[in-house]
């Protein structure tokens, strides 16, 4: 508008235009922005035909220096070259109107490259812009553990705490992990150390400049009052299971179960594989399952609190579902199962099997109908002092329904008149009941997009005073965004509100969710990190299960879909 004006006036006064002339100064934009912000350099280092970036920013004199580092990637032996920054494709982020001389297109950045950049008002600037290969000046400590001991340290900042009350018999050697091509001084991976004293260990850069020294310390950091901290979590492990853990079978995995320092994935008519629980390494398999291996016969596996897995086999209809029990107690790889439940199914029954509690205590064994036909019925047996009271269960009608045998159902504690929890397609809903009169109490809805997403399995764990219910939800096509995994402190019922996904953010709205992922280890993430084709989850099987450490600091969280990962998060309680 006020250029417009501006004409509209000396249309009006032709006259002064012949005695003197205009000034269009005001018409003019200002600048006090640098010429030229940065240059960025592109490149393909790896091999993999995608080029990465590296952005150099001007100093007062003008100089763009960009800086390339001696390894790439970081973490491996191959190191950056003087050859490939030989001709590299340069792209710069300039202010308004200005142009550069020469165009920026490639540059040897072996050597100094000068530029003039013009801005607007004509005024000029000469840059001189170079590389430089520098050494890696990373020197941090990011993972550490004690093998031995069966320990894993926290770091917090420069300090990492080992927490233990017990002493060490003997010196140790740790396990850590160290920014790339850096080293630490004394290497505790070599030699073995007397940790019941403070440590300090030295980790010095690959520049062989830069250092940092962490404490080791063994202490007893207090507890969070209640829950976790959300920011505490750490992926233990992901493996896949075809090819890092030979589950050839597709679509045949179904449950997980926790027994000691092991993690076991049970796949069906195949011997369950065994993981150490905490590092995702393969140990073995489950040789007792032996005799119970079929495709209908070791269907579904879980666990209780002191490690013992039942194994069951499921009805399609009205059958007989049996249930096998493996103690927890003593070498899990060749425990031999024990008959445990027989009972002559009037409909489809063992899908989804769930314990709270302990079979060698108190427990509450449940298991969801699947007819196919909505139902909202449910078995449920009582083990009480390590006696199950009987192999014939009650059968309790929920005030939920669900579609299609896709539910799971868990109680709360094995007190009479605990509420539970129930997680159902076809609504794909988490719903709140009364252990009382099994009413619905409240709900919250999960991923609702498809009728393809399944929210079909749960768990529930009390860790430091909190209790803790893992949700998820399964995809059984080979794109989407079905597969999800949330884990809610659900101590408090006014939390239990919201929704797990909304539509249009897609982050929760429930208070409850301390965490969440979305398709993260599912068989969509194995085709995408492998560029292979997906083999999609037919089935929509999926698995979470929750656990802790003996010391009761650490809250796990197992996750494993079908065709996909097993993996393992764990969060902290401690008040740092």
């Amino acid at each position: 508008m006020k250029r417009i004006y501006g004409i509209l006036a000396a249309a009006m006064t032709v006259p002064a235009m012949f005695s003197c002339s205009p000034d269009y100064s005001e018409f003019t934009p200002e600048t006090s922005a640098e010429p030229i912000t940065s240059i960025t350099a592109s490149l393909d280092l790896d091999g993999d035909g995608i080029d990465e970036e590296f952005t150099g920013q001007p100093d007062k004199n003008g100089r763009i220096e960009i800086v390339f580092p001696w390894f790439y990637p970081e973490e491996s032996d191959t190191q950056v070259t003087e050859e490939d920054l030989s001709s590299v494709k340069v792209v710069g982020v300039l202010a308004n109107n200005v142009t550069v001389e020469p165009v920026l297109l490639r540059m040897d950045l072996n050597t100094e490259n000068h530029i003039v950049a013009t801005d607007q008002v004509k005024n000029k600037k000469e840059y001189v812009v170079t590389g430089r290969i520098a050494k890696l000046t990373g020197c941090d400590i990011t993972s550490f553990s004690l093998p031995d001991a069966d320990l894993e340290g926290i770091i917090a900042g420069e300090t990492i705490s080992l927490v233990t009350m017990e002493n060490f018999e003997s010196p140790m050697k740790a396990e850590l992990t160290l920014s790339p091509h850096a080293t630490v001084s004394p290497d505790p991976r070599e030699t073995a150390i007397d940790w019941n004293s403070e440590v300090k260990l030295t980790v010095t850069a690959h520049d062989g400049v830069t250092k940092k020294e962490y404490t080791v310390v063994k202490d007893i950091p207090s507890k969070l009052p209640s829950g976790i901290r959300p920011e505490s979590v750490t992926e233990l492990f992901a493996r896949k299971l075809e090819t890092d853990l030979g589950i050839a079978a597709t679509s045949n995995t179904t449950g997980i179960a926790v027994s000691g320092n092991y993690l076991v994935i049970n796949t069906r008519n195949e011997k369950a594989k065994v993981i150490n629980r905490m590092t995702g390494e393969y140990v073995g398999e489950m040789n007792g399952m032996s005799s119970i291996l079929g495709s209908l016969k070791n269907y579904y596996m879980t666990s209780d609190d002191d490690g013992n897995i039942l194994v069951n086999s499921l009805a399609t209809g009205a059958g007989t579902v049996q249930m096998w029990k493996f103690s927890g107690k003593g070498d899990i790889l060749n425990a031999q199962p024990e008959e445990y439940i027989t009972w002559s199914a009037p409909v489809g029954y063992g899908r989804k099997v769930s314990i709270t509690g302990s079979l060698d205590g108190d427990a509450v064994i449940t298991a969801t109908v699947g007819t196919g036909l909505p139902s909202g019925n449910f078995a449920k047996w009582t083990v009480t002092s390590g006696v199950l009271q009987s192999q014939e269960p009650e059968i309790i009608t929920a005030g939920v329904t669900w579609d299609n045998y896709q539910a799971d159902i868990m109680y709360t504690s094995t007190e009479p008149g605990a509420d539970y929890f129930l997680i159902n397609y076809k609504a794909n809903i988490l719903s709140w009941l009364s252990g009382v009169n099994d009413a619905l109490k409240t709900q919250v809805p999960a991923i609702q997009s498809s009728a393809n997403y399944f929210a079909n399995e749960l768990d529930i764990f009390k860790f430091n005073n909190a209790t803790f219910l893992a949700a998820q939800q399964t995809n059984n096509m080979n794109s989407g965004i079905g597969d999800a995994v949330w884990l809610l402190d659900i101590t408090n019922e006014s939390d239990f509100s919201g929704s797990l996904y909304d539509g249009t953010q897609g982050s929760p709205t429930c208070p409850a969710v301390q965490w969440w992922c979305q398709n993260e280890y599912n068989a969509i993430a194995v085709g995408r990190d492998e560029g292979a084709t997906v083999k999609s989850n037919g089935n929509a099987v999926g698995e979470v299960l929750l656990t802790s450490s003996e010391d009761g600091y650490y809250l796990q969280l197992y996750i494993m879909y079908c065709n996909g990962y097993v993996a393992g998060v764990q969060f902290d309680c401690l008040d740092i």
